[in-house]
């Protein structure tokens, strides 16, 4: 396929996607008011998901179009297509059998192909562990890793589809449990779960390591992909462990989900490739800074409550609080900066050092000669270039 042909397949599915997401979009906001199953929950929430994968479909489109050669961007390409899919014959037998019984044709088909159409996705990020960033797996170990992920395909997708399809109707999409045949099928997606999950974590693994030992480009690709993984696990327990409205919820969770094609496509086309240290530091350092000035906010108000013969809630203790944390604010984030600069981007802290004590010698130094062996010397250290020269116009003077 040529490079021509590639982009144009690619931005094809692309465009076929946009459409699927569309209509379904379309739909679910037609069923805002309509009386739905318990089961479905707000439908607000559900367009937030519907267009929290339209990042990936993008993202993978443009991979696919740019490095046609990566299979990555296909992988992307293709997951986010099959789950728009499902999620349009969701809705397309929803309105067919639920909203308005018998306005669709073949809505019973939907209702069957969204038992388990949904599976077949989530192998798609095991193997994207696995072949991340080179878009081709890493000698024999790798094949292996994703041995568990197509076989859970076939056993689970298989079954089901065959085991749904007599069944297949209103009753299979709002209660399949209540159809005694299939029964079994409970079981088959444990088992095919089961091995999703544990081929994830090998997968998930086997990218540590590749991490811990790759360098250059590639160590630096690998640490995008687990900058954004680190968000959508920060993400998740918060969502474990803290209680939010349902659509702030979808809202969160969508904007952290979207970390992950973006770094993805930063990682692979290498745009800004070399930024993740300072993404890395600057949101480490300013989270620990809310985190700081938020508990010193509450200490201050605690002991000026305590301290003061005023009233809890007087607006003197608010007042003077807020103004002592604005007043730490400088101070406090160029120290938090600082320790986190040494333990997370040593590179730019070293860096940074050195150009100061530089321009400390820069002040008092007026030897040329030796002005010049140290700029040298400060670029070869701070920049660590191929090879460094430095040319002074005949008769410079200090």
């Amino acid at each position: 396929m040529t490079s021509r042909d590639a982009a144009r397949l690619a931005y094809s599915l692309f465009s076929v996607t946009l459409l699927l997401a569309f209509v379904t979009a379309a739909m679910q906001v037609a069923t805002l008011s309509a009386d739905l199953p318990q089961d479905y929950g707000s439908r607000a929430a559900d367009i937030v998901q519907l267009v929290a994968n339209l990042p990936f479909v993008l993202v993978g489109a443009l991979i696919a179009a740019r490095r046609p050669s990566n299979s990555i961007g296909w992988l992307i390409l293709a997951g986010t297509m099959v789950v728009t899919l499902d999620t349009f014959v969701g809705e397309y037998a929803l309105r067919g059998l639920v909203v308005e019984p018998g306005s669709l044709p073949a809505a019973d088909v939907a209702a069957w192909a969204y038992q388990w159409i949904w599976f077949i996705p989530i192998t798609v990020l095991s193997v994207l562990f696995v072949v991340f960033p080179t878009g081709r797996t890493q000698g024999r170990a790798g094949g292996w890793i994703l041995v568990p992920a197509w076989v859970a395909i076939f056993v689970m997708a298989g079954p089901v589809a065959a085991m749904s399809w007599p069944h297949r109707g209103r009753a299979l999409l709002l209660d399949p449990d209540s159809i005694p045949e299939l029964e079994g099928t409970n079981l088959l997606v444990l088992v095919a779960l089961a091995l999703v999950v544990g081929g994830l974590i090998l997968s998930v693994v086997s990218l540590l390591i590749r991490w811990r030992r790759s360098v250059g480009d590639e160590r630096l690709q690998i640490k995008w992909f687990l900058a954004s993984g680190f968000v959508v696990f920060l993400d998740f327990f918060l969502n474990a462990f803290v209680d939010i409205d349902g659509l702030w919820r979808q809202l969160v969770s969508a904007a952290a989900l979207a970390t992950v094609p973006i770094a993805i496509g930063v990682a692979v086309l290498r745009y800004r490739l070399y930024d993740i240290d300072r993404i890395i530091s600057r949101t480490l350092a300013y989270g620990a800074l809310t985190g700081l000035l938020v508990g010193g906010y509450l200490l201050a108000v605690l002991a000026l409550q305590s301290a003061l013969p005023v009233s809890d809630d007087s607006p003197l203790i608010v007042a003077t609080s807020t103004l002592a944390v604005v007043a730490a604010f400088g101070p406090l984030r160029s120290r938090v900066q600082e320790v986190v600069d040494r333990r997370f981007n040593r590179s730019r802290y070293d860096a940074e050092r050195t150009i100061a004590e530089f321009g400390r010698r820069l002040r008092t130094e007026v030897e040329i000669g030796s002005l010049s062996d140290d700029l040298v010397g400060v670029i070869g250290r701070t920049m660590q270039p191929a090879h460094v020269s430095l040319w002074l116009k005949p008769g410079a003077k200090v």
